[in-house]
């Protein structure tokens, strides 16, 4: 004889579901960065978008969410304020070790990069090249040399190299966005984000 269901018990496919855009939202905080890294370069604007139409589908769950959690009044807010901000939190958890990364691994076609622009300029070649390594924007500007890795909606992050292994922390990115993350990777590789 079959056993029957557990009233009890909490967990369910419909739960699940209920959740779901909540838990899309951390994995794509979470893994977004390899992510990005990983989509090609002429569809970079879809990772983006899918996070607003996830976080627009998120906030229209908020109240079933905070209902299956028998939450109400201040307590459904504060569940709705807790998770954005860890959203935001989380979004440059790991960004420091992800960008490490990413120069180890990386550091001879940057290399390359730099030193076809210093040799023969901006031509189509090295266009095709950053395309190809999903870099969105090669510039150079005072002696450095500037990558945007990823730009949408003023959210951002890219990668700037110098001669120098003295450049000062500057308060603006290349395109004049405030920056809120700078980090020295290497000797001289240096990490910026905005609206990070």
């Amino acid at each position: 004889m079959p056993t029957p269901p557990n009233p009890t018990n909490k967990f369910s496919l419909k739960t699940l579901l209920v959740f779901s855009p909540l838990i899309i939202l951390y994995l794509l905080v979470l893994f977004g960065f390899f992510i990005r890294e990983n989509i090609p370069f002429q569809y970079h604007y879809l990772f983006p978008v899918l996070f607003i139409v996830i976080f627009v589908w998120f906030l229209f769950r908020v109240s079933t969410m905070t209902g299956v959690l028998k939450m109400e009044g201040f307590f459904a807010v504060g569940f709705f304020i807790v998770n954005v901000l860890l959203l935001y939190f989380n979004s440059s958890i790991k960004r420091e070790y992800e960008i490490k990364s990413y120069v180890e691994k990386n550091e001879k076609e940057l290399l390359a990069l730099l030193d076809h622009f210093q040799n023969r300029g901006a031509d189509s070649k090295l266009l095709a090249k950053t395309n190809e390594m999903n870099i969105t924007l090669f510039d150079s500007s005072n002696g450095n040399y500037d990558f945007r890795l990823y730009k949408f909606l003023g959210y951002g992050y890219g990668l700037t190299y110098s001669d120098s292994v003295n450049l000062e922390a500057p308060k603006l990115a290349p395109n004049k966005s405030p920056i809120i993350k700078w980090i020295k990777v290497k000797a001289h590789w240096y990490y910026y984000s905005y609206f990070d």
